[in-house]
């Protein structure tokens, strides 16, 4: 982050306190729109509202830039992921709630843990020009899973 905003980073509390909180909005926000749409609709706007989140990254020039947009992509990753959470508890056999939940978790954290890795590689291998494009790899590699929701969704019952 540092070469992105002009050689000097803001402080991480800042920028991490900020997606916290963005995240504590989005939790208000879903609790607000599952009371009017069922998760069925609101599977494929959350998945693309995790895209768009990303493509905000586009814009890290400055300290201040760094904070809103990490408080943005706060609220529109948790939306995302409060949805996919949401998916996994009503898709697992009864009874098995809390496995499904532990094998999301793990899976995130795989791939969470592949994807820095190999973006740090591409990084350090094609430095602060190649930025932009993993931008745009994260989120049409996010954006395409929209593909797969209707098999998901058949499984879920109707509400």
């Amino acid at each position: 982050m540092t070469n992105a905003v002009d050689g000097c980073a803001p402080p991480v509390q800042n920028v991490t306190a900020a997606s916290g909180l963005g995240g504590l909005c989005a939790a208000a926000a879903y609790a607000l729109a599952r009371r009017r749409w069922n998760l069925q609709s609101l599977m494929i706007p959350m998945i693309l509202c995790n895209a768009t989140g990303s493509l905000l990254y586009l814009w890290y020039a400055s300290k201040g830039s760094a904070v809103l947009i990490d408080a943005g992509y706060g609220f529109l990753g948790t939306l995302a992921g409060l949805a996919l959470m949401e998916l996994a508890m009503k898709v697992s056999p009864r009874g098995n709630e809390a496995f499904a939940f532990a094998l999301l978790v793990s899976v995130l954290n795989i791939s969470s843990s592949f994807s820095d890795y190999s973006a740090a590689f591409l990084y350090k291998t094609y430095k602060e020009p190649f930025f932009p494009y993993l931008v745009w790899i994260k989120a049409v590699g996010t954006a395409m899973i929209v593909w797969f929701v209707p098999f998901v969704i058949r499984r879920l019952p109707r509400e």
